[in-house]
């Protein structure tokens, strides 16, 4: 398999390539953490035969020689991210000890999905997340709302004081707890 290793970063530094940023969720980089603190966490038996470099293979920002393709580039939210920092080197090695010529993009991470009929009766939407309660800002076109006023918090549900109507925008931006 050797053989067949690619690198991209070469093949982008060559020219006529345009960067693109492969978006690394925290599921696969915490998967990766755990295979190297315990080396029961993914049985042999699972991993395929012809994966000579193990699970850690897949850690892309690693250089060509450590891994089955590379490339430098990443994007990473700050949503997926351990914000414990006596955890993050453990949960997140592919990206703590990344090598220092890699190039990592972090976006804010706060704007997530929540979920809610616009329809003109429905005031409810849940967010995806449970969030830390002084993060939470919720716009109606761009219009940003203020708490009480315009909207009660229960859980992981606002409740708008208005129902938005049909072609209404509701965005909500918090940070995960």
């Amino acid at each position: 398999m050797t053989q067949n290793k690619v690198n991209f970063t070469e093949r982008h530094d060559k020219g006529g390539w345009a960067r693109y940023l492969p978006a690394i969720s925290g599921f696969y980089t915490t998967h990766l953490g755990k295979d190297l603190l315990d080396e029961k966490f993914i049985p042999k038996e699972r991993v395929p035969e012809k994966f000579e470099l193990g699970i850690q293979g897949l850690d892309f920002l690693k250089g060509p020689e450590d891994a089955y393709f590379s490339y430098k580039y990443g994007l990473y939210s700050a949503g997926h991210a351990e914000r414990k920092l006596d955890k993050c080197d453990d949960r997140e090695p592919m990206i703590h000890k990344r090598d220092k010529d890699t190039i990592l993009v972090g976006d804010s991470g706060g704007f997530q999905i929540a979920t809610g009929v616009i329809n003109g009766s429905n005031n409810v939407f849940t967010t995806a997340f449970n969030f830390i309660i002084s993060t939470i800002q919720v716009f109606v076109n761009g219009i940003e709302q203020t708490v009480i006023n315009d909207f009660v918090l229960s859980g992981q549900n606002i409740l708008l004081n208005t129902s938005p109507i049909t072609g209404d925008i509701v965005t909500v931006n918090y940070v995960k707890s």
